[in-house]
């Protein structure tokens, strides 16, 4: 065997029975007494704070040397309570074999088992938490402040440069609980079950933190990472990546971050919700009392926020399958959050969009609202607008199409307003019905109470399409005109609405036709029978000049103030109430037949003699009754 081969190999053995006497040795080498000075003494310089091991620590040295330390309690008694900031039921941590054999105690990993984080006193922002880490006496205290010097001085020498960079390792966290109190709050948030892994092997080095979490009943995952923490630490701006996933919100961002006394983030940021009113719940934010009718929610956007100012530059939102793009600005800091921007909608629901404020009814019978076995009227019943104390609203909307019930529009410019106790949701233009309409509705809420408004006016539209839409008698008239509406009711119940509103309708249209009335059917019934039912005709219409009516509108009823159809064979006037709740009709009515030029007769010698022209025929009066559906007919002059 050659020399060199027979050294390689002798070398080899050496090495090796070296390191298993080490190892055997080990257990007699390394002390538990030292060890545990050596933990506490490393958590201590780290936070700042006492650290209490109330019990040996135990040591393992296979596979990996490792000890594990039971009731370890950390506080802060620089705070006259002695404030206990974190109690952890045990603490693993994997030591470095080779150091311990000569005498150095060097840490690998770190597992806090089971450990409860107390963060004391209520939480204003992250500056709060900023600032306690950089007053901390330990290690890391002292990195961040060192840090703070650079970026505000500017300037640097070897023992600061030195102190920005500390050891720091992995840190694992097995089943910890955390409890916190919000600002102005009595009751403890408590998040539980946290799994996660912090890596920051040096703190001038990039930083991940990965896991999950309990809160409120709510598996959250989490995935944080940073090129430079401790910049950020040290409130300057560096670049973070941060995700949470869940199921009722799933949030990505992806930019630049600065969390000092004006915080401030600027990138990416998608969310996602299966329910919004679900999520507003679970991040303990106020919700206005319609979001649970907004359903399933995405968002894209360039997020640039501040403490004042939130901007959603870019933004690409979807509320099921509904797309829109714009800008939102977000006030968060006022006498009441402010919300403003423009949204641009392929197709925009005005139900919706309404609902999303208040909570609009089901479509239900008329005893809905009311339990019977309990004698008492049902939530749902109440009219909330508790909304236009959460917030003030300035949206400006647009969409190719939109709709509102069954009415559909095209080209719609619309906006949504709510300011100091008044609410208005309005399309300033919109094309409908074949014509142009425009439409609000407003909210005024004051010490005597909520009362709405609703105003709609359409000009140049099809009379077809809009009985069509209401329900009235699809095609009875075939006429375009201007059609307006306005109606006024306090908001109190939904199943008081129609019976406690008040206001007046009024069309006018040109010329058209009523189809299946026949006049001079009606006419000969009229004059021979007490009683009968006006039919519709088929292919039969009757030409009119012009159609005017004017009604009042109170308590679900119709009073008609003018209404009468011109034609060549007479005008059709009507007078009385119609009640629009049950759909009946009450009226009277009058047909002023035309006057018809009398023909001068001829004698035998084929002159013509004078006589005085006719008299023209009486004027018929009636009775209508019966419904919308089946109007009857009772003439009152007598056959």
């Amino acid at each position: 065997m050659p020399k060199t081969l027979r050294l390689i190999l002798a070398i080899i053995v050496m090495i090796s029975a070296a390191a298993i006497a080490a190892i055997t040795a080990l257990p007699y080498i390394v002390s538990s007494d030292a060890i545990r000075i050596r933990v506490a003494q490393e958590l201590s310089s780290w936070t700042g704070y006492t650290v209490e091991l109330r019990q040996a620590p135990q040591l393992k040295f296979f596979p990996t040397l490792r000890a594990s330390l039971n009731d370890v309690v950390l506080s802060d008694y620089s705070d006259a309570s002695t404030k206990k900031v974190m109690s952890v039921e045990r603490i693993d941590v994997e030591l470095s074999p080779f150091d311990a054999l000569i005498g150095h105690i060097s840490f690998y990993e770190t597992q806090l088992v089971r450990p409860v984080f107390d963060l004391g006193e209520p939480v204003i922002d992250p500056q709060q938490l900023l600032e306690g880490l950089a007053k901390s006496d330990g290690r890391l205290g002292v990195a961040i402040r060192a840090a703070k010097y650079l970026i505000t001085e500017q300037k640097s020498d070897v023992e600061t440069r030195q102190q920005t960079s500390q050891p720091f390792g992995r840190i694992i966290v097995r089943d910890g609980t955390l409890t916190f109190r919000k600002y102005g709050s009595e009751v403890d948030e408590v998040v539980n079950g946290i799994n996660a892994t912090l890596n920051w092997p040096q703190t001038t080095q990039s930083a991940s933190l990965k896991g999950n979490a309990r809160w409120k009943d709510e598996v959250t995952e989490f995935d944080l990472s940073a090129p430079n923490p401790l910049q950020l630490f040290a409130g300057a701006t560096a670049a973070v990546t941060a995700s949470i996933t869940s199921k009722p919100l799933e949030l990505s961002f992806n930019g630049k971050a600065n969390i000092s006394s004006d915080y401030i983030f600027e990138g990416a940021i998608n969310a996602k919700t299966p329910d919004l009113s679900r999520t507003m719940y679970w991040l303990g934010a106020p919700a206005a009392p319609g979001s649970a009718n907004v359903g399933a929610l995405t968002v894209a956007s360039n997020l640039s926020a501040t403490r004042s100012l939130i901007r959603l530059n870019d933004l690409v939102l979807d509320n099921e399958n509904n797309p829109a793009k714009g800008v939102i600005e977000f006030v968060p800091q006022a006498p009441r959050p402010s919300i403003s921007g423009t949204l641009a909608f392929q197709h925009l629901n005005f139900r919706g969009l309404i609902s999303a404020f208040i909570p609009l009814p089901d479509k239900r019978g008329n005893n809905a609202f009311y339990d019977f076995e309990r004698g008492e009227s049902d939530k749902r019943d109440m009219i909330n607008t508790d909304f236009m104390q959460l917030a003030e609203v300035d949206l400006r909307l647009s969409a190719q199409t939109a709709s509102a019930g069954p009415l559909s529009m095209n080209n719609v410019a619309a906006a949504v307003q709510v300011r100091n106790g008044r609410a208005l949701f309005d399309i300033g233009d919109a094309k409908a019905f074949k014509g142009n309409v425009s439409a609000s509705v407003q909210i005024q809420r004051d010490l005597q109470g909520t009362n709405a408004e609703l105003r709609f006016n359409g000009s140049d539209i099809d009379s077809t399409d809009f009985t069509k839409v209401f329900g009235l008698s699809s095609g009875f008239i075939s006429a375009r005109g201007n059609i307006a509406l306005i109606m006024k009711a306090p908001l109190t119940k939904w199943s008081k609405l129609p019976t406690n509103a008040d206001g007046e309708i009024s069309i006018n249209f040109g010329n058209g036709k009523l189809q299946g009335f026949d006049i001079d059917n009606f006419i000969k019934n009229a004059s021979s029978e007490r009683f009968f039912a006006l039919e519709r005709k088929e292919n039969t219409a009757l030409n009119f000049k012009r159609l005017d009516l004017q009604a009042g509108l109170a308590d679900g009823v119709a009073t008609f103030n003018t209404a009468k159809l011109e034609t060549e064979s007479g005008t059709l006037s009507l007078a009385g109430i119609v009640p629009f709740l049950d759909r009946s009709l009450a009226l009277s009515g009058t047909l002023t037949l035309p006057v018809k030029e009398a023909e001068n007769p001829t004698n035998a010698e084929g002159t013509e003699t004078e006589q005085a022209p006719e008299k023209p025929a009486p004027d018929i009066h009636f009775f209508v009754g019966g419904s919308w559906d089946r109007p009857f007919i009772s003439p009152m002059n007598k056959p």
